[in-house]
């Protein structure tokens, strides 16, 4: 590949020390048999949020109206919206769904794992109300037919890179299970920053010029996560001593400069295809689409500033339906 003068990145991480990311794994087993989609993840999320609903929402019924965070939990994890927002009124929810790869059918005795990530401290502290609504969840039943299940065990993943186990009561606030820059950047460093490869598990969803991409393109991919990571900053990120949040414009011309280097790299290989899925809402009373891109791809180039912010998109995911599950990747040396 020819050799090309590409700018270096102002401010690589700068904005990014205060946000925490809190990943927890949960263990069930069927009960009885149990069926989910095709992208098990909106199943798994619908089912929690009614349970936490029921369970902690001072709203009697659905639709639960916006802008109650303050008051409520539920609002605050899965209803957020703010009329001043510069994006627009839906602000990034800090509940993200890892729903379990591959399945759909499970007979009684069946294990089936899926993860949660929680961002900033106070949706952590939420922790225990989340469990218990799981454990309800699961008593109620998941997917096609309401198939019964039991939680088994629950475990975060540590800032040193192993799991703890927990009760179901514990929060997840403490620095142990809080995954942040430091984690990013240890994480970045085992990555080849000249040839990666990163595989969609559960679809992707991004847009440029109101066309969505079904091929997958490492530059807007790049700068929709480097965006996200702009939002959650803001909304969540916690106070660091010494440390300032950049101003718009330093975010702006980082924006710029990563996305240069994006497309700069070259495409080696694609393996990737589009899947039609859709998300039923009892709430809305229709069907909302959450299609996009899975398979794997792989980039060459100059990588290395790229390699952070895609192992932020790792935690924080990219795209759209990301509480439902989407837009879940993960990146490897290629």
């Amino acid at each position: 590949m020819k050799e090309q003068q590409l700018p270096a990145v102002t401010h690589p991480l700068v904005g990014m020390e205060g946000l925490r990311v809190y990943h927890a794994e949960f263990r069930l087993r069927a009960r009885q048999p149990l069926g989910f989609g095709p992208q098990p993840g909106a199943q798994i999320r619908g089912a929690i949020y009614n349970a936490l609903s029921a369970q902690n929402c001072p709203i009697d019924a659905p639709p639960h109206p916006r802008g109650q965070s303050d008051e409520c939990p539920v609002c605050y994890l899965l209803a957020r919206e703010d009329a001043q927002a510069e994006r627009g009124r839906d602000v990034p929810r800090p509940l993200i769904i890892e729903p379990p790869l591959g399945l759909r059918e499970l007979q009684p005795g069946e294990p089936f794992v899926f993860g949660l990530k929680l961002v900033g401290p106070r949706a952590a502290t939420a922790f225990p109300l989340i469990a218990t609504a799981v454990e309800h969840a699961a008593s109620e039943g998941f997917g096609r037919g309401r198939g019964l299940a039991a939680l088994e065990s629950v475990r975060a993943a540590s800032a040193d890179g192993g799991w703890i186990n927990l009760s179901a009561a514990e929060s997840l606030g403490a620095d142990r299970v809080a995954l942040s820059t430091e984690w990013v950047l240890r994480r970045a460093a085992s990555l080849d920053p000249t040839r990666i490869g990163i595989r969609f598990l559960t679809p992707l969803a991004l847009k440029v010029a109101k066309q969505t991409l079904r091929v997958p393109q490492l530059g807007p991919l790049v700068r929709r996560i480097h965006e996200r990571c702009q939002v959650l900053a803001e909304c969540y990120a916690e106070p660091v001593a010494d440390a300032e949040l950049p101003p718009v414009e330093a975010w702006r011309m980082r924006y710029l400069q990563l996305g240069a280097l994006a497309e700069a790299a070259e495409r080696v290989r694609c393996d990737t295809r589009w899947v039609d899925v859709r998300s039923g809402s009892a709430v809305k009373g229709h069907w909302t689409p959450i299609s996009g891109l899975v398979g794997e791809a792989e980039w060459r180039g100059q990588l290395g500033p790229l390699l952070p912010w895609l192992v932020w998109g790792e935690l924080v995911h990219a795209g759209k339906n990301v509480t439902k599950g989407g837009g879940w990747l993960r990146v490897n040396s290629a």
